[in-house]
């Protein structure tokens, strides 16, 4: 078979599809389908969210037991914008590059994982154990996927032995990222008469003079490179037209990046110290919101990351780089929430975010070459 030709249609298609972040059930429903039909995987379709939808497939060895592969990644774009020189919506070729949205970031990967699924199917390869493909929603937002996706695995209590989802990083594998949180922050005073303002709490006074002492203990730190960034979003309170009452009640929403080095735990309980020790009057509350990406790293000694770096060398001539990704993905969720050794790793995308995205398709066939040695190599099967 063709397996470049089969690709590329498959790429067609699903660049074809719009699935913008917050509505991806028709890609959804395509891949399920088009998995069931034309590889014979066993699949399920999971509604997310209103129009948001995850899809997982399945390919069964020999035995259900043995070890579990994980493959996919999210199947959500973010909107086109109107300087695209192209067709968004249309797989536009150029020599070496593939034009689309989603070309790179991710759809092009995913039809890449598929394309070797296929190849593996035809070549009836024998395997003990199982290779999932998960296509999860809302990466590019909340990651809402992932996180039901994480909660299913939970429930059904098997999870994968190791994972790949096909980012676009070629030249090099993404081994951990740094994290975000979102943070609520809530703070109740007393209210009184506006009059008299010693005879009651204000709120608003106490959030902001803790968000000047966050700011005036965290911006140098961050400047100097000691830990990662922070910024205030929103501040609000329970004002509904004028009032000679002391505001009660006052939030704000503080987003705050973490380096793999930093505790996410570490940080709140210093909030609340910097809050007893700067503000001292009122209640403090703080209540984690979505999006929540805890940072991580894996292990790199862990035995499937090495079998795969040696293959990929071996395949490219040269140790591929190990990086830690500044931004965060699903792998935020899956390798914290399920503890999956997952790797970030598929063919080379150009302009992530981007009008005129684009893919690199001598990258795909090599990629698809590693992905398929590598899987062989994973369910030690033996080769003719």
């Amino acid at each position: 078979m063709e397996y470049e030709t089969y690709y590329l249609n498959l790429l067609e298609k699903m660049i074809s599809i719009p699935s913008v972040s917050g509505d991806e059930k028709k890609i959804a429903e395509f891949l399920a389908d088009f998995l069931q039909q034309d590889l014979g995987m066993e699949t399920e379709l999971t509604r997310v969210k209103d129009n948001q939808y995850n899809f997982v497939a399945r390919k069964t060895g020999n035995t259900v037991s043995g070890r579990k592969l994980l493959l996919g990644g999210h199947i959500d774009t973010v909107a086109p914008s109107e300087k695209w020189s192209t067709n968004p919506f249309s797989l536009t070729i150029k020599g070496n590059s593939a034009y689309g949205l989603g070309s790179c970031d991710m759809k092009g990967g995913l039809a890449a994982q598929i394309t070797v699924l296929k190849r593996i199917i035809e070549d009836g390869m024998n395997f003990d154990g199982e290779i999932e493909l998960v296509g999860v929603c809302d990466e590019e937002r909340f990651s809402l996927g992932a996180n039901d996706y994480a909660e299913s695995c939970r429930t059904s209590g098997r999870k994968a032995d190791f994972g790949i989802f096909a980012e676009p990083h070629f030249d090099n594998i993404v081994v951990g990222a740094a994290g975000k949180i979102l943070l609520k922050i809530e703070v109740t005073g007393r209210t009184g008469h506006a009059a008299n303002p010693g005879d009651g709490i204000n709120a608003v006074d106490c959030l902001a003079a803790f968000i000047t002492e966050v700011n005036r203990k965290y911006t140098p730190l961050f400047e100097a490179g000691e830990c990662s960034s922070h910024c205030f979003l929103r501040l609000e309170t329970e004002y509904s037209g004028y009032s000679l009452n002391i505001p009660e009640k006052a939030s704000a929403l503080l987003n705050k990046h973490l380096f793999v080095q930093e505790s996410e735990e570490a940080f709140l309980d210093d909030l609340r110290i910097i809050y007893n020790e700067k503000v001292g009057i009122g209640t403090l509350r703080i209540t984690r919101e979505l999006p929540h990406y805890p940072s991580y790293v894996l292990d790199t000694n862990n035995s499937d990351y090495q079998l795969l770096c040696g293959i990929t060398e071996t395949t490219c001539g040269a140790r591929v780089e190990e990086r830690i990704g500044k931004g965060v993905t699903d792998g935020n969720v899956i390798y914290p929430e399920l503890h999956i050794p997952i790797v970030m790793f598929g063919p080379k995308g150009v302009n992530l975010h981007q009008p005129d995205e684009y893919l690199c398709l001598d990258t795909v066939y090599t990629y698809m070459d590693i992905l398929y040695d590598f899987i062989s190599s994973f369910f030690n099967v033996s080769k003719a």
